[in-house]
């Protein structure tokens, strides 16, 4: 598909190249930001906190997981994903 069709994430998660110079890329870099920051929260948390550590993760994810859920797997290339 071409760039005028298909959106950058669209694209980000088919793993396309997608340069410094698209149009659409500080929308990118925004969702790359707050993964950043959200992360870094997790990562400062104690880990039995885990009330504040499920809001924090549904916020990184966007949807909100079971409030049990103790492990996830986190794949660089395309999306969290929740193991039971």
């Amino acid at each position: 598909m071409n760039q005028t069709t298909d959106n950058i994430l669209s694209r980000d998660r088919r793993g396309d190249i997608i340069r410094m110079d698209d149009p659409e890329y500080p929308h990118l870099l925004e969702i790359i930001q707050k993964a950043i920051r959200l992360t870094s929260k997790l990562n400062n948390l104690v880990l039995d906190d885990l009330k504040q550590i499920n809001i924090i993760f549904n916020e990184l994810i966007g949807k909100e997981v079971d409030a049990t859920f103790s492990l996830f797997h986190l794949s660089i290339r395309t999306s969290a994903r929740i193991l039971p």
